[in-house]
């Protein structure tokens, strides 16, 4: 999977420009192309992999002779174990031999390389040079506060987010899974609306999700920063709550084994939402298995469509499975940002080029907010409107929620393209959350 940060329009002043790649999703309209299972083809992955390591997903936990008899297959080793998921650690260099003897096993559903997920960034994170925005009220931003000529807060503009909090700022009982690097959960516009009960690391099991890098603290800020609290910014649902959840560390780097305990771990604690600006240029079945039960349980899940538009425009996952929210980027002008992938699979567009939001304490005491740019930044938005939909429409399932956010989003029109609807740049087209809450 992979972050990417540094896409970003030099101004004076001190900013972080973090991406986040990813790729697919639904579209909606009869134009709109038709999803099918996700099925991973056993070949050598475009990207990093854990050395020596297998994940196994068995059609039932199994017992201890299945479990010996393909370790013996493979001269392997438990490493951990959940439910019907094992993951093994086998000799280096072995890994695609050893899937392709486990996977005729009896018993075994999946057998797969276990991915690593990875945050490419350009630069450091950099916390803005001064304050910017402080008002009485979040939703009344004011118009002098601008960065080199353009609005702190144009991306809530951009969606109509006031119009959207005439309906409703969210509830507290609707939760958002921040599936990233962590959460500065003291942060004062965040520590608020965190869900400590929602709170994981499976980077270092049994400490707090804290965020070394930067990147889900930001994330988190534009899906639920707290508002109308007369400081820096405003999440799009500001009343909702946040689930940190760490699975990745201090470089910006996970696996897949981390990331479907997470999705899996956001499900059972009833999130309503599920965020991941994160992705990998290589499809996992599991992963892909446990997105389709979230959705099944009735999570929404959003992921970034990615920002390899100038390096390969790969499909990305998990936003590339079927039932996932892909989320392309655009800057201020409506345009699409340049790193931004585009496919039949993205589903929508949100901002994305220097979006104002929370960045950790210990990065910037005094002011903790930084500007970045990339589908990671464009997701949240989504993830947040999501969760303004949850609240006023508790009883909606995933399915409904995706289609209302496509049929009432603003249509952009890529250079040249005359047709109306669905486009691999845009999918349905510009998130509007004013009209998708009815104003």
């Amino acid at each position: 999977m992979s972050h990417h940060c540094g896409i970003g329009r030099p101004t004076g002043l001190k900013r972080l420009s973090c991406l986040i790649a990813v790729g697919v999703a639904l579209a909606g309209c009869a134009a709109y192309p038709v999803t099918a299972p996700f099925s991973a083809a056993l070949q050598r992955p475009r990207g990093p992999i854990r050395a020596g390591e297998v994940l196994v997903v068995w059609q039932a936990p199994p017992d201890q002779a299945s479990l010996q008899g393909a370790l013996a297959s493979v001269g392997g080793a438990v490493i951990d174990e959940v439910g019907p998921r094992t993951l093994l650690r086998v000799p280096d260099g072995a890994e695609l031999a050893a899937c392709r003897t486990l996977r005729d096993r009896p018993g075994i559903a999946h057998a797969e390389p276990n991915r690593v997920v990875r945050s490419q960034h350009v630069g450091a994170i950099r916390p803005r040079a001064r304050h910017l925005m402080r008002t009485p009220n979040d939703r009344a931003l004011s118009p002098e506060a601008r960065i080199a000529g353009m609005a702190v807060a144009w991306g809530l503009t951009a969606i109509r987010a006031s119009e959207a909090w005439d309906v409703t700022m969210g509830d507290p009982e609707v939760k958002i899974a921040i599936i990233d690097t962590g959460v500065d959960m003291a942060h004062p516009d965040l520590a608020a609306n965190i869900d400590p009960a929602g709170a994981r690391n499976f980077v270092e099991p049994n400490q707090p999700p804290d965020d070394d890098f930067g990147h889900g603290t930001h994330v988190a800020g534009i899906a639920a920063a707290v508002g109308d609290n007369s400081a820096g910014a405003a999440g799009v649902a500001y009343r909702a709550k946040i689930m940190p959840i760490r699975v990745l560390g201090v470089d910006g780097t996970g696996d897949t084994w981390d990331t479907i305990a997470a999705i899996e771990f956001a499900t059972q604690r009833g999130a309503a939402v599920i965020n991941m600006s994160l992705g990998s240029s290589d499809g996992s079945e599991a992963e892909a298995e446990a997105i389709r039960r979230a959705t099944e349980a009735g999570t929404v899940v959003v992921a970034a469509a990615g920002n390899e538009a100038g390096d390969g425009n790969y499909l990305e996952y998990p936003a590339s499975y079927p039932g996932v929210i892909s989320v392309a980027a655009v800057g201020p002008d409506h345009k699409r940002a340049a790193f931004s992938n585009y496919n039949s699979w993205v589903t929508i567009a949100a901002p994305g080029v220097d979006i104002f939001s929370t960045v950790p304490t210990r990065m910037s005491p005094v002011e903790p907010y930084a500007y970045l740019s990339g589908t990671s930044m464009a997701a949240p938005f989504v993830a947040g409107a999501a969760a303004l939909l949850a609240s006023q429409y508790p009883s909606w399932t995933p399915a409904q929620i995706t289609e209302r956010l496509k049929r009432m989003s603003r249509e952009l029109t890529p250079p040249g393209d005359t047709i109306i609807g669905f486009d691999v740049y845009f999918g349905a087209g510009l998130l509007d959350a004013g009209k998708a809450l009815g104003r």
